[in-house]
């Protein structure tokens, strides 16, 4: 199988040019790239292979092309970011921990530009509106759910980033609600890469004053974030966290008053 995916693979790229030329085929025989719905229909079979995940660096290669590519598609784009969050989930422990550095770069860049590959990150520091189109939405979707596998995964790959913890927390109260739900499962995967025992006390002290600071929020989602973090990454005799366990139980959502009760 994996001799049938590395040629799959080949008929993505091509070895004719670029990061996958081959010099060691003759010119007049490499492979041009396939075209645009033959790479759809390739992407569609990699994410339905476990196997698929765990041919590196095509995996790699394959993503970036897929969803950064010059004369990529909005559909073909979306494959990619499904493609990522199939990768993350499904590839070997020492193969994704080589790849996370490139991988999460990739996935915090297309959250910073809002879903908008095209926009450049000047325009996505500005403070503007989150795009809601229907394409930004989807493709931030898929990166908040590959950036919560791959964490979840390969913890110390964001270890001690407590600027996208923010990130994450903002997105609860910022993104449209239906996607809410998925940036509140990414956020529950990232507090692995958050235990107390691994931050520095500027660290640990920033990480509190956010906690406590969501846990006063109006939207449900952002507090139970707060009392989900409080619990699993504070020890029992940590006055923040049981403070903020004491606030969630007598709060009006059931989920967050059984969450301060644990």
């Amino acid at each position: 199988e994996e001799g049938v995916l590395k040629d799959a693979f080949t008929l993505f790229h091509g070895n004719a040019s670029g990061v996958t030329l081959n010099t060691a085929v003759p010119e007049g025989q490499r492979v041009q790239p396939a075209s645009p719905a033959v790479r759809s229909r390739l992407l569609s079979l990699f994410c339905k292979s476990v196997a698929a995940a765990n041919i590196f660096p095509q995996t790699i290669t394959t993503i970036q092309e897929a969803v950064f590519g010059s004369g990529s598609s909005v559909r073909l784009k979306q494959q990619g970011m499904e493609f990522s969050v199939w990768v993350c989930k499904h590839a070997a422990h020492s193969q994704l921990k080589a790849m996370a550095p490139a991988v999460l770069q990739g996935l915090l860049g297309t959250l910073e530009r809002g879903g908008d590959l095209a926009a450049s990150p000047e325009m996505a520091s500005s403070g503007a509106p989150l795009p809601t189109d229907h394409t930004s939405v989807t493709l931030r979707g898929f990166a908040y759910q590959a950036t919560g596998a791959l964490v979840q995964r390969v913890p110390e790959s964001l270890a001690g980033r407590i600027d996208v913890a923010h990130r994450f927390f903002a997105a609860l109260s910022a993104e449209p609600p239906g996607l809410r739900a998925t940036v509140a499962e990414a956020a529950s995967c990232l507090s692995a890469a958050f235990q107390a025992d691994t931050l520095s006390p500027q660290q640990a002290s920033e990480l509190n004053d956010l906690l406590l600071a969501s846990i006063g929020a109006h939207q449900d989602a952002l507090r139970l974030c707060a009392v989900q973090w409080a619990n699993r990454l504070f020890p029992l005799d940590h006055v923040q966290a049981r403070w903020i366990c004491v606030l969630a139980a007598s709060d009006p959502k059931l989920e967050v008053r059984d969450e301060g009760a644990r």
